[in-house]
């Protein structure tokens, strides 16, 4: 194993300030909520609280806290707009990516966009049929509080639907309630280990990023320039694992995690790899865990 890699410097976020947040489990899913949330524009006259503990909280404190279930906004006006950033940004891997989660006292449908286009770009999310993950002991705080059990339900979103290439990391994420009364408690993306590889062009720096490993732990990351396998592979430490790589597989770079499990490391890509496909991948040694494969073609 020797080194020569790549790994992403996380983009800087958005205006707002970040809040570092761990996972949760809420129904099948572990998640972790944003670093930041804002409304931009809406609300509106029935913009109350939807809260286990009664007080009163910002949005910010809202969308972000954790256990995500104990708070949120609801009965949002049609058309209010949410920005929510998340850094590390949550990558494209295959399957879902994101739930959303919403309080059933009314039917939320959303229209969801990323930062990816500008925004540009927008599918609906639409909470019938969702999952229910827990219930709420208070619905609205509109002057003296009063009592309701409403289910939360998650539901979850691919970003394949926006666009977003797979293995893109992406940091910004908007919200429009697309019909009366949609209440909202958080948008989270899902905890797993994965690897953003941005697009690569001959002689041009390159960064790469895995996120969602252990904390302090090692994290290696490879390529093959023969295919994305799969292929057993004898890892060391973790045993025989099916890699997508095709042998020969060179390992790029070997490090350390920071305090929430990311590694981060940028190259210049050689100016003879134009026109070449490569296969990239990442293990976290900590939990002997394989990242999903991303495969891309120098520029």
């Amino acid at each position: 194993m020797h080194s020569h890699f790549l790994s992403l410097l996380c983009a800087a976020a958005l205006a707002a300030p970040l809040t570092a947040q761990t996972s949760q489990t809420l129904g099948p899913w572990e998640v972790i909520p944003p670093g930041s949330a804002v409304l931009v524009s809406g609300g509106g006259g029935l913009w109350g609280w939807a809260n286990t503990t009664g007080s009163s909280l910002s949005f910010t404190e809202s969308m972000i806290q954790s256990p995500i279930e104990d708070a949120g906004y609801a009965n949002a006006d049609i058309g209010s707009v949410m920005d929510f950033v998340f850094v590390p940004g949550v990558v494209n891997v295959p399957g879902p990516d994101m739930v959303l989660f919403d309080l059933q006292y009314d039917i939320g449908i959303y229209r969801f966009a990323s930062n990816y286009d500008a925004f540009a770009t927008e599918i609906t999310v639409d909470t019938t049929g969702g999952t229910v993950v827990a219930t709420q002991d208070y619905f609205y705080e509109l002057g003296p509080a009063f009592p309701s059990m409403e289910n939360v339900v998650g539901v979850e979103i691919d970003l394949d639907d926006l666009g977003i290439p797979e293995g893109e990391s992406v940091i910004g994420f908007r919200l429009i309630t697309d019909n009366v009364g949609c209440d909202p408690v958080s948008l989270t993306k899902i905890d797993r280990f994965a690897l953003a590889v941005p697009s690569l062009a001959a002689s041009s720096s390159a960064s790469f990023e895995a996120t969602g490993g252990t904390p302090g732990g090692t994290i290696g990351i490879g390529y093959s320039l023969a295919g994305n396998g799969p292929t057993l592979v004898n890892t060391g430490s973790c045993g025989m694992m099916t890699a997508n790589l095709t042998p020969p597989i060179e390992v790029l770079t070997m490090g350390i995690g920071d305090s929430a499990g990311t590694l981060t490391y940028s190259v210049t890509v050689p100016s003879s790899a134009s026109g070449r496909t490569v296969h990239f991948q990442s293990l976290d040694f900590g939990s002997c865990t394989l990242s999903n494969g991303v495969t891309r073609t120098v520029l």
